[in-house]
């Protein structure tokens, strides 16, 4: 438990840095004069949504849950706390068209990653578990 605790922490930590510099950036080519600074409030909620992030992604690292269960919780929890986090987040985003359209986008991307991975994971264990023939010679 302490040892998924340090590793949620962490990680919270390296989304949290990584999504506030991806935010720098969006702010940067969206408007480069006046780069809008997140105020207290909007951290607090980003830092939440990096833990949540980070704690479903410990779910998704857990084995002895079955592969196609854990996409789904996984897929679920980062779902719900994405458009929770980010409708309080983006002030246009609490139009309902926008809101769709932010939420195809992440199921889109979602799902792309998601193939990616498991791809990746697949050509990982076959590889690992390869018992071709090979030469001495």
């Amino acid at each position: 438990m302490k040892t998924s605790a340090k590793r949620i922490i962490s990680r919270s930590c390296v989304f949290y840095v990584l999504l506030s510099l991806f935010w720098l950036i969006i702010a940067a080519a969206s408007n480069p004069e006046i780069l809008p600074a997140l105020n207290l409030l909007q951290e607090v909620y980003l830092l939440i949504f990096c833990a949540v992030i980070s704690a479903a992604t410990e779910i998704f690292n857990a084995e002895k849950i079955k592969l196609w269960l854990r996409y789904v919780i996984h897929f679920c929890i980062s779902y719900a706390d994405f458009i929770i986090i980010f409708r309080l987040l983006a002030k246009n985003l609490q139009k309902g068209r926008n809101t769709l359209i932010v939420s195809a986008a992440f199921v889109l991307i979602y799902i792309v990653f998601a193939v990616l991975y498991y791809i990746f994971c697949l050509k990982k264990h076959q590889k690992q578990n390869n018992t071709e023939y090979e030469s001495m010679l």
